[in-house]
């Protein structure tokens, strides 16, 4: 019932140096897409009750995945241990054994916009639909790359950036919000 869409650019860069060492990298440049596939999953990876913002205009709820990470950049360095000939013994246990390090850097998730409390949904026999965002209302109520607020007692998302749509209709927001993500 549902669809999914990824494109992408994805690039890999493999070096076998010398003496057992090889660097591998990873990079993709991507979009997700989805169609009633992931919204209300209760285990990740189900499909779940999957959320639609109108049921009567299924194309319209298209959204950007919750998934999407459009930059990822993998590096990996691996080192493959000799075995060591002057000593069987010692050879057979440090042999063939390979030691690894890498790092993983990627774009945040996607913002999920809040639900929308609406009785029509509940007419509908259908999850509830999603707030609509308010134009010229900042998303944050503080900058959160300034380090300036404690994050155990300020509450950065703003409260007035998103409006229940109006009664009897159903909002017109997309699943996720991808103009902010998620650290």
């Amino acid at each position: 019932m549902g669809k999914t869409w990824y494109d992408a650019l994805q690039l890999k860069v493999t070096q076998r140096l010398s003496h057992g060492l090889t660097l591998l990298s990873t990079f993709s440049w991507s979009k997700s897409l989805s169609l009633g596939t992931e919204i209300g999953e209760p285990n990740p990876g189900s499909t779940g009750n999957a959320q639609y913002n109108n049921v009567f205009d299924r194309n319209s709820n298209k959204y950007i995945s919750a998934y999407d990470q459009p930059l990822f950049f993998n590096i990996a360095l691996t080192y493959a241990l000799p075995r060591l000939h002057a000593n069987k013994i010692v050879g057979s246990v440090t042999g063939g054994w390979t030691y690894a390090v890498s790092a993983q850097y990627a774009s945040g998730m996607p913002l999920q916009v809040p639900n929308a409390q609406s009785a029509l949904d509940s007419y509908l026999f259908q999850g509830p639909s999603f707030a609509n965002r308010v134009p010229g209302q900042p998303l944050f109520t503080v900058d959160l790359n300034c380090h300036c607020y404690d994050p155990n007692r300020t509450f950065v998302l703003n409260p007035n950036a998103w409006v229940d749509p109006e009664p009897g209709k159903f909002g017109n927001s997309p699943a996720y919000y991808i103009l902010q993500r998620l650290p």
